[in-house]
């Protein structure tokens, strides 16, 4: 059988993300012999001397981070967001549950939550519609809401998320 050589061409990232590979390959093969690793040492090796680059050792991969959260705020008449209202409660809880309820043709979100200290659930409504995709990601989690008492009604006007 005739050995073929083959070009490839490359960036030098893709040139390190295929050197990983290998390298991650080869830590697994390691129970098949050296028979089975050698292709792959050579392969590596060439990789790892590429002519015409200024061979610099990869970097490590990035640590991931704890996203921020900010606060979101629910958006008066005018489309305007309208940080901490008048009378505005924050509480620290869980979002136990998120349900559907419309009122006379407008959508609106009942958020539920375990009282701290307490038996039972309370809830509050959230009539901003830019508001439910974030109360949705922080369900089951602790999370920030902020509130607003209107008799007797609660409704959500913020959530850290």
């Amino acid at each position: 059988m005739t050995e073929r050589t083959y070009t490839v061409t490359m960036t030098a990232e893709q040139r390190f993300g295929t050197l990983y590979a290998l390298s991650f390959a080869a830590n697994m093969l390691t129970a098949g012999g050296n028979a089975v690793l050698q292709p792959l040492h050579d392969v590596m090796a060439q990789l790892k001397a590429a002519p015409g680059t200024d061979a610099q050792p990869p970097l490590p991969p990035a640590t991931p981070t704890t996203p921020t959260l900010s606060d979101r705020w629910a958006r008066n008449k005018n489309g305007v967001e309208t940080p901490n209202p008048e009378g505005c409660e924050t509480i620290e809880c869980d979002i136990a549950k998120l349900e559907d309820k419309p009122s006379n043709g407008k959508p609106r979100k009942i958020v539920t939550w375990s009282m701290p200290g307490e038996r039972g659930f309370a809830h509050a409504a959230c009539w901003d519609e830019k508001l439910f995709p974030y109360l949705a990601n922080r369900l089951k989690q602790r999370t920030t809401l902020h509130l607003l008492h209107n008799g007797d009604y609660t409704n959500v006007v913020g959530v850290r998320a």
